[in-house]
């Protein structure tokens, strides 16, 4: 696991093709923009939990 610090406004880059942004900071959560190409799904892990056949 990588642990990384931005602020609002600054993203981060995975394997060139996915782009994740912070838009927003809050007391009790974190706003975030993923940007993926449309032949990549993405879940949130709460989902892959209860309904594994997403993973």
């Amino acid at each position: 696991m990588q642990v990384i610090s931005r602020s609002e406004n600054e993203a981060i880059v995975i394997d060139s093709r996915i782009i994740v942004t912070v838009l927003e900071v809050d007391d009790d959560f974190v706003r975030l923009a993923i940007e993926t190409p449309h032949e990549e799904p993405s879940y949130r892990e709460e989902v892959i939990q209860v309904q594994p056949e997403f993973a």
